[in-house]
């Protein structure tokens, strides 16, 4: 039987612990898929015309044209203006079809 010492425990403790915390980030960001595949995962910064503007982690801000977005999914809430001028707040979650 293989026993540990503690500062092999503690190493392996804190390499856990810092995977769980960098991947977390991912888990808690808003998503968009492009209709050639590709994510971008980061926070959604506005809407406009026909743009959407996602700031990463990675790459900074990012603008997209709406027309190459397959799909969104945001984990925090929203403000979306509808068309008649209502404003709705809320997370979003598409099934492709935008």
């Amino acid at each position: 039987m293989r026993t540990f010492t503690n500062a092999r425990k503690n190493r392996s403790f804190r390499c856990v612990f810092i995977a769980v915390c960098l991947s977390s980030n991912s888990i808690w960001a808003d998503q968009l898929t492009l209709k050639n595949g590709d994510r971008v995962t980061g926070s959604i910064v506005k809407k406009d015309g026909k743009t959407l503007t996602i700031k990463t982690d990675q790459f900074g801000v990012v603008t997209t044209s709406w027309d190459q977005v397959a799909s969104i999914r945001t984990d925090k809430p929203v403000n979306v203006v509808l068309q008649d001028g209502r404003m709705a707040e809320g997370t979003l979650e598409t099934d492709g079809k935008l």
